[in-house]
């Protein structure tokens, strides 16, 4: 019996392409680290309302959250993946969503928002 049948194309692993052109040198280099806190700092003026809109009792909020917390569990699985340990993106990814936390707590507790 002749095994002619073709073979599965192998699942590629790391980072597409364009996010090691155009996402990783952010991280990855010193002298992009202010515009990568300006990055970090724009997420979080977005997912801060919208955790403090869903811990206001607002379900709606949840729809744009559930991407946000998907490509959070992406980039930092793709990181552990490409690179065998956790670094600089996941890092990143944390303290946006930390930073994110602490700007709902404060609108809440000041009633900024």
């Amino acid at each position: 019996m002749s095994d002619d049948a073709p073979e599965a194309p192998e699942v590629q692993r790391g980072w597409p392409p364009f996010v090691r052109q155009w996402v990783l040198p952010f991280v990855e280099d010193a002298g992009l680290v202010p515009v990568l806190v300006a990055l970090l700092g724009h997420a979080m003026v977005i997912i801060g309302p919208l955790l403090l809109a869903l811990g206001r009792g607002n379900p709606g909020a949840s729809i744009p959250l559930t991407p946000l917390i998907l490509l959070s569990y992406w980039l930092c699985r793709t990181e552990h993946e490409d690179s065998g340990r956790l670094g600089g993106v996941t890092l990143s990814v944390v303290l946006t969503w930390v930073a994110s936390l602490g700007f709902a707590w404060l609108a809440a507790r000041t009633g900024i928002l």
